[in-house]
């Protein structure tokens, strides 16, 4: 890849034989020459630069090293290493996820969230801030700032969706409550033709919004658990003969003995569902979850592209006891607080990777210019010298 002194010498010889005695087409054929050699040169400082930066690195030892290369790198690697970094992103809060899952149990309360949707919009902004780092358009700290406000905005719309399930759950429980009520008033003291009356007060029941909000308490995962044995009425539906008589006088019977009871827990549904509407997105009740550095806790696994995290400490997460009156543990807000946490605690960072990464990105357009060079030494300028040299400057 190299031009030696002798080399260079008879490149020279030939420049000159065109100057005294050649013709106007060598003239031009010689200054492309003259720009595929200045070329050449370009290349092969570019090749020197990129193999001291490499050395220096392995010389300093350190698991991460600057997201900072001698040289702005070619389009081709640049895009690959997006490409790495937002898959490194992505699979590190899809990892993520996974640890709020199993620090709660696997039990949350996401109740319109698109999860997954959620972590590509996490992974991209990542990415897009780490590359912004990358290319010398902003720094870490400017980085670090859009980052977090867009996690935020994140959390905040996805606590918005949840608390517009929320109303929707409190509505559903008032209309239960009240036709609970309306049953405790009217039917308590009935002791003939039960399923006549049962079926009546179903019907009144009917158009105070009893099937639609028996569907949403049945479809909402914290709620209908306590609902098995209501499920018939909650889902009510005309229909005649004797079996169905028989089933409406269950039914009046099993309200009998539980209507106060569920009407007493459907109010605290509806109490909790206006509770957490009326919170912020950052209060503790939508999380239930810290980061911490003891060895209790669901570990936390760097982004890939970083192997470790900047801090040097094993990160984990952990419950807490945030003692607010009523929780609504979201996945969403979970992951969100965790990737703010691991940012302005300086665990996660935006400006460094792992040292064997950045050597497989020098590795990478170190060969690009080098293929380039001996492209142009061996396959136009040498070929040419060879040409011109044997008509013009060895013969006699």
């Amino acid at each position: 890849m190299q031009v030696g002194a002798s080399e260079r010498a008879c490149f020279e010889r030939v420049f000159a034989a065109i100057e005294t005695r050649g013709t106007q087409a060598m003239r031009d054929e010689a200054s492309v020459m003259r720009a595929q050699l200045a070329r050449h040169a370009q290349y092969v400082r570019a090749c020197d630069k990129l193999e001291v930066h490499s050395d220096a690195m392995r010389e300093a030892g350190t698991p991460l090293v600057s997201l900072h290369f001698p040289m702005r790198l070619t389009v081709g690697t640049r895009e690959s290493v997006q490409t790495g970094a937002y898959r490194s992103f992505l699979r590190f809060a899809q990892d993520l996820h996974e640890a709020v899952l199993v620090e709660h149990g696997g039990r949350v309360d996401d109740a319109c969230t698109d999860v997954p949707a959620f972590l590509e919009q996490l992974a991209s902004a990542l990415t897009l801030e780490t590359c912004r780092v990358l290319d010398g358009a902003a720094t870490h700290a400017e980085a670090l700032r859009v980052v977090v406000r867009h996690v935020e905005r994140c959390r905040l719309d996805a606590v918005r969706k949840e608390s517009e399930a929320l109303e929707k759950l409190a509505r559903a429980c008032d209309a239960i409550v009240t036709i609970l009520r309306d049953f405790g008033r009217t039917m308590m003291g009935r002791a003939k033709k039960v399923a006549s009356h049962t079926r009546s007060f179903l019907r009144a029941a009917d158009r105070k919004e009893l099937r639609p909000s028996g569907r949403l308490l049945l479809a909402t995962l914290h709620v209908r658990d306590g609902l098995v044995e209501h499920r018939g009425w909650l889902s009510f539906e005309e229909r005649r003969g004797d079996a169905d008589d028989a089933q409406l006088v269950r039914t009046c019977e099993l309200l009998k003995k539980t209507h106060r009871r569920l009407a007493d827990e459907l109010a605290r549904q509806a109490r909790r569902a206006r509770w957490l509407v009326a919170t912020n997105s950052s209060h503790a009740c939508w999380c239930g979850l810290a980061l911490s550095c003891e060895p209790e806790g669901s570990l936390v696994q760097a982004p890939s592209h970083m192997r470790s995290f900047a801090s040097g400490c094993r990160v984990r997460l952990v419950c807490t006891d945030e003692g607010a009156p009523f929780r609504c543990h979201l996945s969403a807000a979970c992951v969100a607080n965790a990737v703010v946490g691991l940012l302005c605690d300086g665990h996660l960072v935006l400006n460094r990777l792992s040292a064997g990464y950045a050597a497989r990105i020098l590795t990478f357009d170190f060969c690009k210019y080098e293929k380039v060079a001996r492209h142009l030494l061996d396959d136009h300028v040498r070929p040419w010298a060879k040409r011109i040299g044997e008509s013009l400057v060895w013969p006699p």
